[in-house]
């Protein structure tokens, strides 16, 4: 049935400790909601339930669908999403503004004609969250979570998107895995603030943080960007640190044990794998690749930053564009070769370099041309069966070179031999 938009204020707190409270009870015709806001909800379970919203005017571009708060000292607790469809749709003609008209879109609370708004789902002050196997299009950001302790964001598949796939803040005990981010369709515009959106994969914020994230888990997720224009190429895993930047004295906001690994980020954006001041970093098995389309230029070069300032750095087992050697995109930052000079644990990646040629060709171990036996769309398709023994994950499944491709060979896949 359809249910419109429900809200509940200290929702789900008489509610069994395990018991779900809202379910599809037939999955083939399952209950459709537009939005549902939780406040200080305690033992909830959301499972295959459909989520669609028009933008209406006023509203602005974060309206959320499913909206979960709590406060400091009264946090939502027990909060499960599972299974669940999230679509928004373009904002129509006369609700949103005209996309050339800047000034329009800024009195129109950024939405734009044509284009997506609103969010899948929010959360803010909550603990013990899971949010697994659900789907999101067709927003301007598929999930903002913020001040969540104890968090499980696993085999989500977030799509078609105009500026954010997943967004993160303030986070304690976190695993994020084997999710699926692709395609974001920005909005820019030479005279908008920030020329409009700045999208991002996967992205972590400090700038409304109290407290540092910390044992945070990110692994075998997979997210993609083919778009090679210049205003259409997204930032991957990006974690720059605002609040440590700003006090150069202290330690006070660095992330502390952080797991980055088996991921897969496709892109033609510099900022691939960005991470800000740390203490306890490892980073390992991931492979930066850039879209086969892509230029030359260093700006659509996928490369990893570390933060200068950070300590206990282990870089291993990647697979990186050759650039990340000697070059770090942000001011602050490190490349490799000075992160080893720092006294940061780095060995046994694996460099690329692109030329005209010879196409994407590893620039160490005999300099042998490699490509993936695996396509995207094969690896998309196997992350949505997790192995019984929970190892398997993109970066671990393409990662080892194969056997030297030849030019006449035009197989899909995230390198070739050009």
């Amino acid at each position: 049935g359809d249910y419109a938009t429900l809200g509940l204020a200290g929702g789900g707190r008489c509610l069994r400790p395990s018991g779900p409270a809202l379910r599809s009870a037939d999955p083939d015709d399952r209950a459709r909601f537009e939005r549902i806001a939780l406040r200080g909800a305690r033992n909830l379970v959301l499972e295959q339930l459909d989520f669609h919203h028009q933008p209406e005017a006023g509203e602005g571009k974060l309206m959320a669908m499913l909206e979960v708060r709590g406060s400091g000292d009264d946090p939502a607790r027990g909060i499960t999403v599972r299974g669940c469809r999230f679509a928004g749709a373009p904002v129509a003609d006369g609700i949103g503004a005209d996309p050339r008209d800047a000034v329009a879109v800024a009195r129109q609370q950024g939405l734009v004609t044509g284009n997506y708004a609103g969010m899948g789902i929010r959360m803010q002050n909550a603990e013990d969250v899971t949010v697994t196997g659900n789907e999101v299009t067709g927003v301007y950001r598929g999930f903002s979570l913020e001040r969540v302790a104890g968090l499980e964001v696993s085999g989500n598949l977030v799509h078609d998107v105009r500026s954010d796939g997943m967004t993160f803040g303030q986070l304690e005990h976190a695993r994020i895995e084997r999710n699926i981010v692709r395609d974001l369709h920005p909005w820019r515009h030479a005279e908008a603030e920030h020329r409009g959106d700045h999208p991002d994969l996967m992205q972590f914020w400090t700038t409304n943080s109290d407290a540092a994230t910390r044992d945070v888990v990110i692994r075998g997720n997979l997210l993609v960007q083919r778009a090679v224009g210049e205003n259409d190429r997204a930032q991957g895993i990006f974690m720059r640190n605002s609040k440590a930047e700003a006090d150069d004295a202290s330690e006070e906001f660095f992330f502390r044990d952080l797991v980055i690994e088996d991921n897969v980020i496709l892109s033609a954006h510099i900022n691939a794998l960005v991470v800000g001041e740390s203490i306890g970093l490892s980073v390992s098995g991931n492979l930066l690749l850039q879209e086969p389309g892509a230029g030359p230029d260093k700006v659509a070069t996928p490369i990893l930053s570390i933060a200068r300032r950070s300590s206990g750095v282990r870089v291993g087992d990647n697979l990186l564009p050759d650039l990340s050697r000697n070059y770090a995109t942000v001011q602050g930052y490190a490349s490799l070769a000075e992160g080893a000079a720092l006294g940061w644990e780095v060995r046994g990646n694996r460099f690329t370099r692109r030329d005209r040629e010879a196409g994407t060709v590893l620039s160490e171990e005999g300099a042998m041309l490699f490509r993936y036996d695996r396509t995207l769309a094969e690896i998309e398709a196997a992350m949505g069966q997790r192995p019984a023994d929970g190892t398997s994950a993109p970066g671990r499944e393409i990662a080892l070179p194969k056997t030297p491709c030849k030019p006449e060979e035009d197989r899909e896949g995230v390198a070739q031999c050009l």
